[in-house]
């Protein structure tokens, strides 16, 4: 399988929420490929290390950083991290989220509710809040916002995921009105 490789990222600071297994390890893996420098994020410190690792044994320049992106305190920590060892970032990927698995709506505990809206959607609002302003102060940079089909259709994933991704999607457009125009 042949790796598309994009040369416009060479050198760029990539960071990566939920990076540390699945699509989010994966996307970390190729934005090293093209010679980006990747912050591989998670939870999971052994799972992050692991990613890195990998990263750097394909000759790729990473760090693993662990941080919660569901806390406003944690992301501040893990943007300093970053601006510490490479500067602030220029690409911003967020991947972080999950817990849809089916659940009948009227069997979701509130608990639940707030668990996954709070990954799901939460989560990337506070760090588009934290990563975004270096942004646009330089007038540069790239949002990806990870969200699913399930925001835009009713699918056996729970209720409250698919509110959490139709939630991820309006972001995504607010954004895009807010801050591309400048």
């Amino acid at each position: 399988m042949s790796t598309a490789i994009y040369p416009d990222l060479k050198g760029k600071i990539v960071l990566v929420t939920g990076s540390s297994k699945a699509l989010g390890a994966e996307t970390a893996r190729r934005f090293a490929a093209s010679g980006a420098k990747v912050v591989v994020n998670g939870r999971d410190e052994r799972a992050i290390e692991n990613v890195a690792a990998s990263i750097r044994a394909e000759g790729g320049e990473c760090i693993g950083v662990r941080a919660d992106v569901t806390s406003a305190e944690e992301l501040s920590t893990l943007r300093a991290t970053i601006r510490g060892r490479f500067g602030d970032v220029d690409v911003l990927a967020a991947f972080a989220g999950g817990l849809g698995s089916p659940v009948p709506v009227l069997d979701i505990t509130e608990d639940q509710w707030r668990n996954t809206v709070n990954a799901d959607l939460t989560g990337k609002f506070l760090t588009v809040k934290t990563f975004a302003p270096a942004m646009k102060e330089k007038r540069s940079g790239n949002i990806i916002l990870m969200s699913s089909a399930v925001g835009r259709l009713v699918s056996q994933a729970s209720a409250a995921y698919g509110a959490a991704e139709a939630g991820t999607l309006m972001l995504m457009r607010h954004l895009a009105q807010e801050l591309g125009a400048g």
